[in-house]
């Protein structure tokens, strides 16, 4: 029962990366690191450029990185299905 439990939890978790997600708005990121540490599932890397980027294929869409954004540069996306 607890596998055929955790296999639906992870095709709800799967779904909703490709229906929820964040995305930094780079012209208004100030590049301060907080949305990356804030980030329980490190989704959120800095690239070459020095620049934030949000992984889909981590993020849970939990919104710690968004309340933490001093800029408020990261936006919330829902998609229907």
């Amino acid at each position: 029962m607890f596998s055929g439990f955790q296999q639906h939890l992870q095709h709800l978790r799967q779904h909703l990366q490709h229906t929820q997600y964040y995305e930094i708005q780079q012209e208004q990121c100030v590049r301060c690191g907080s949305c990356m540490r804030a980030c329980q599932h490190k989704a959120i890397r800095k690239n070459q450029e020095g620049r934030y980027r949000i992984s889909k294929s981590f993020c849970h869409a939990c919104g710690a990185c968004q309340r933490v954004c001093p800029r408020q540069a990261i936006q919330y996306h829902s998609k229907q299905a």
